[in-house]
Order: C-alpha cells, then sequence, then structure tokens
C-alpha cells in the first residue's frame, strides 16, 4: 500500500511537470533525488574575523582592476553629437522584449520584479522608451543601472581560494539588460564586418564546433603532409576583469562607430559599482576602475573588440578569450614559436591583459612530438608541455585519436545514470524518465559530435552504444540478452551512431552555405558545364590525402554527404 501511495504521489508531482519551464523541473527532479542544496562557499575561510566573506571576495574582485587607470571622460566630450531620428526605440519593441522575460532570473540590485515588467509590459513599454530614448540623445546612462551585484561561483568543488576558484557573475537590473540587448544591436551592426573571421565566440552563427572543426582542420592539413603542429594553449588571467575601459573605448572609435553611441558608452563605462552577495551575508558597494560585468550583454561584445587586434605572426583562433596559438613546421624548418609568443606577450602588455602561465600549455603534434624542441617561457615561468588538453570541451590528444575523449564522456554519462536509477526507485513513469536520459544524459554523448565522430573505432562506437542501451534497460525493464536493434524500435529512438551521423551531415550542410564562417574550408565546386550533363554527380572534387588521420569533418562530409546534397 505504501509503494502505491508513494508512486501516486510522485505521479502527480511530476506529471505536471512534462511540459514544465527548465526552472521548475530541476527544483523538482533534485528534490526527488534528495539532493540537498548547501553553500557552495562553505569552505572558503576569511583570515581577518572583523572581516565578512562577501566583503573579503568584493575586495579581491575590485583589486583585479585596481591598477588600471580610470576612464578619461575627455575623449567622451570631444565627440560630436550625431544622432538621428532612425537610432529611435519603440515602444512596441520594448514591449516584445519585456513579455519574454524569464521569472526566475534575479531582478538585480534594483529590486523591480520580473513579474512585474512581464506582466505590465504593455503599459510600462511607452514610458521605458521615452527614458532609453533621453539617455541615447543626452548620451547618459543612469546611475541605478550601473550597478551590479555580484555572485561568486566556483571554479572547483569545493572551492578553497578566493583568488583562483572564484569566478564573479553580475546579476544586473532587468531595464539594464534590456536596453543593453536593443543597443548593442547597434553597435553590433557596425563591428560585426570588421571582426576577426577566426573569432567564433559570442557570436550569430558560431559555435564551439566552427571552432574545433577550424582548428582541427588546419592541424590536420598539415600534419597530413608530413609536417608537424606546434600549438599553445593561451589563457588569459581574469580577462573580463582586466578590460581597460581607456584602451577598448580609443578601439572602438577606430571602428568608426557612431558618435552618439560612444557617448552613451562613455557614460556606461564611467562609476560602475558592484557589491557581493553570498548566502550569509552582503557587501558594501564598492566603484570599479575597469573590467566588464560577465552576465551583460554588452561584456561579451567589448571583449571581442578589445581581442580583435591580436595577431602573433601564426594563426591564431579564439573562442571569446580562449586563443590558441598555431605553428605549421614543414620538415627540417626551425621553430619561431618563441617570437609568436613574445608578440602575445607584447600585445598583452599594451593591452593590460596578463597570460596566465600556470593553465597556458603547449602541444606538439607530428614527427617533432619525438625531438626535444626549446621550452616556451613567460616572465612568470615556464609553459608546461603535454601530450592532452581540454579544449573548448574536448579532450584532445596529440595522437589526434578520440580513445582519452570517449572514456571521460562515457565516464560522465554512466555517473548520471545513477540518477536515472534513483528516479526509477521513485516511481517516475517512463516517459519522464526518458526525457532525464534525452535532456540530462545524451547531450553528453553528442557534444560537439561532428568533430569526432568520423574517427571512431568500431569498439568506441559500441562502448558509446552500450550507455544508451544501459539507460534502456532502466527505463523500459526489457528482458537482458534482447537485440538492440529490437529495443530501439520499441522505444522509437535512434542509435547514437545514426545520430551523429545526421548531426555530421546537417553540420556540412551548413558549412556548403557561402554565409557559413567555415565556406573558404571548402574546395572549389565542380563546373556546371560538367556536373550539368550527368545523372549522379558530386558538387566539390574529393581531396586526395596521404593518411587516415586526415579526415577532418570538411573531408568527411565530402567523401560521405556531398552526393546526397546534389540528389537533394
Amino acid at each position: 500500500m505504501a509503494a502505491t501511495l508513494r508512486k501516486r504521489f510522485y505521479t502527480r508531482k511530476i506529471e505536471s511537470l512534462h511540459s514544465a519551464d527548465p526552472h521548475s523541473w530541476w527544483r523538482k527532479t533534485k528534490q526527488f533525488l534528495h539532493l540537498k542544496h548547501s553553500d557552495p562557499l562553505h569552505s572558503l575561510e576569511v583570515l581577518n574575523p572583523n572581516v565578512s566573506l562577501a566583503e573579503a571576495i568584493n575586495d579581491f574582485f575590485v583589486s583585479v582592476s585596481a591598477h588600471l587607470p580610470p576612464f578619461d571622460t575627455i575623449s567622451v566630450d570631444c565627440l560630436n553629437m550625431d544622432y538621428t531620428a532612425q537610432f529611435t526605440i519603440q515602444p512596441s519593441v520594448i514591449e516584445q522584449r519585456l513579455a519574454r522575460i524569464s521569472l526566475h532570473k534575479s531582478p538585480g540590485p534594483d529590486g523591480l520584479p520580473n513579474w512585474f515588467l512581464r506582466d505590465f509590459a504593455s503599459i510600462v513599454c511607452e514610458p521605458l522608451a521615452a527614458i532609453f530614448n533621453a539617455s541615447i540623445r543626452e548620451g547618459y546612462f543612469p546611475p541605478i543601472w550601473k550597478s551590479a551585484e555580484v555572485v561568486p561561483v566556483p571554479k572547483t568543488h569545493p572551492p578553497t581560494s578566493i583568488q583562483d576558484h572564484l569566478r564573479p557573475i553580475s546579476l544586473l537590473p532587468t531595464l539594464s539588460k534590456v536596453f543593453e540587448s536593443i543597443v548593442g544591436q547597434w553597435f553590433l551592426s557596425v563591428l560585426e564586418p570588421s571582426l576577426d573571421n577566426c573569432q567564433f565566440g559570442c557570436r550569430k552563427r558560431r559555435s564551439t564546433v566552427h571552432a574545433l572543426t577550424a582548428i582541427l582542420h588546419t592541424w590536420m592539413s598539415s600534419l597530413d603532409s608530413g609536417d608537424s603542429v606546434r600549438t599553445v594553449f593561451v589563457d588569459f588571467r581574469k580577462a573580463f576583469d582586466l578590460v581597460n575601459h581607456n584602451i577598448l573605448f580609443s578601439k572602438l572609435i577606430k571602428h568608426n562607430v557612431p558618435h552618439f553611441l560612444l557617448r552613451w558608452f562613455g557614460s556606461y563605462l564611467t562609476g560602475r559599482q558592484q557589491r557581493v552577495r553570498t548566502s550569509q551575508s552582503l557587501s558594501f558597494w564598492k566603484e570599479l576602475k575597469g573590467a566588464m560585468p560577465q552576465g551583460s550583454w554588452l561584456g561579451p561584445l567589448s571583449f571581442l573588440v578589445l581581442i580583435n587586434d591580436l595577431s602573433t605572426g601564426c594563426p591564431v583562433h579564439k573562442y571569446v578569450d580562449d586563443t590558441t596559438l598555431t605553428e605549421l613546421l614543414p620538415k627540417h624548418a626551425k621553430t619561431e614559436m618563441s617570437t609568436f609568443l613574445s608578440n602575445l606577450l607584447s600585445w598583452a602588455n599594451e593591452n593590460d591583459m596578463e597570460i596566465n602561465t600556470t593553465k597556458t600549455k603547449e602541444m606538439i603534434l607530428g614527427p617533432l612530438a619525438r625531438s626535444s624542441l626549446p621550452s616556451l617561457s613567460t616572465p612568470t615561468g615556464t609553459i608546461e608541455r603535454v601530450t592532452s588538453f581540454k579544449l573548448l570541451g574536448l579532450q584532445i590528444d596529440a595522437s589526434l585519436s578520440w580513445a582519452n575523449h570517449t572514456t571521460i564522456i562515457i565516464q560522465k554519462a554512466s555517473r548520471r545514470l545513477y540518477f536515472l536509477k534513483q528516479l526509477k526507485r521513485a516511481g517516475l513513469a517512463t516517459h519522464h524518465l526518458l526525457d532525464f536520459y534525452i535532456a540530462v544524459i545524451r547531450p553528453v554523448l553528442e557534444y560537439c559530435a561532428p568533430v569526432w565522430h568520423y574517427a571512431l573505432t568500431k569498439a568506441q562506437t559500441q562502448e558509446l552504444e552500450a550507455i544508451q542501451k544501459r539507460a534502456i534497460h532502466i527505463i523500459f525493464h526489457f528482458t537482458r540478452g534482447m537485440p538492440y536493434s529490437y529495443m530501439l524500435d520499441a522505444t522509437n529512438l535512434s542509435s547514437l551512431s545514426s545520430r551523429r551521423d545526421d548531426l555530421s551531415r546537417n553540420f556540412f550542410l551548413s558549412i556548403t552555405k557561402p554565409a557559413s564562417c567555415l565556406h573558404h574550408l571548402l574546395p572549389p565546386p565542380r563546373s556546371n558545364a560538367v556536373t550539368s550533363r550527368l545523372r549522379s554527380y558530386e558538387i566539390y572534387p574529393r581531396p586526395s590525402t596521404r593518411t587516415k588521420r586526415y579526415c577532418s569533418l570538411v573531408q568527411y562530409g565530402l567523401s560521405h554527404y556531398q552526393k546526397r546534397t546534389a540528389n537533394s
């Protein structure tokens, strides 16, 4: 009887969440798994007993940019006011954005609740439009919207150091973020054409898949010729917290941003202040001399502008602040990576940025990996040489095999199967368990699949399928020995291999569009005069490769997907 009542209880609670928002779904799921909410900062200690933890954290966050010069407003006063009526924000635009506000996000330090802004969007949109437009015309950003309540998020669990293990995430007023998103689109329309094509972060139709594809394609095309590759994975220390406002503003001027937007942005940068909130206390307000708030709309865009002119003399791929230097070394060539690294350090010094030598790593691929190349160093130490590195979520080995990566994602997915079992014991319905697998476990096994799907061995493919097979057994209670193909048909699921193949195909088709940032990796298409006379043809010629390893996504797509594209 108790089991029946428990099952009814969970069924009644869960049934309403089948189409609920992610916040509610996760909150209830954690309750069913009996996951207790604990203070993530409980392991941190403050040496001074007279200072609260929030105050100590805020002191450190502010001290990071304390050496930077304050923003020079004289450069703003020299600008002309070239405002035109075409840059007028309409109330309807504000109403649409307010209607999409998430009620589960913090309203920020102004305390204005999100439910009020969303439910009364049609009423407040007109006075807000008047305030927004006046702010743009006058080049003045209200001080209350420049205040940030910072929540320290641990980088490691549990954190033991305020200096090394915390990341500041800024909770800004909702109206400030709405305002930024509108004006930010104007900035982006001016800046987008001049942004580095090898910058893949925080830009439309670009992702980590694009960045990793570009990087691996560069490496493999060189290795296929028998050359070597020397690469450095650069980590900038406190990248967003060390943004010099004067340098950023001077670069925006060079990008020919309209002066009225620059005047407004100058006011946006001036007098920014923050306080830190923990579960136990709230710090006092303190003013910042530099930095861009992590959590704002303009923060990432500003950093893209700051790092846009970074060049070292060798190929540089960027994903926001994650920077990868690549040196292609033909046979018997002398390495110049120390020169490239010196150029990087010079750029960092000129832009008040700092390299974190401890987290910056070097890796050598190809024949030179067996030689003893001289180590690279910075003023703060020697860069460690590694044979494996986690880049944008993928574990990349010097051998360019994916054995280590598949092992890691299998272990991660296996740990999440435990929670699936707990939910099963709690009496959740089958369709809810299936939703949990699709939303929580399967994405781990498919992250950036187009980058590594082509190179999996048969054994690795079977190991990945075994995770899905275990999940199906937990959810549906199939008898042992049941064929995997029968289980897939009965559950209406596709094999992971076929799903990865579809993901790779769709990604390749997106590359074939001229607007794609990776379209330049494709060879010139075959002449229409030739293909028009053929019943079945391939648009792009297949490249000739010397090694099987040179099977990057583009080469794999040219060999497997383009004939289907032609027929379609």
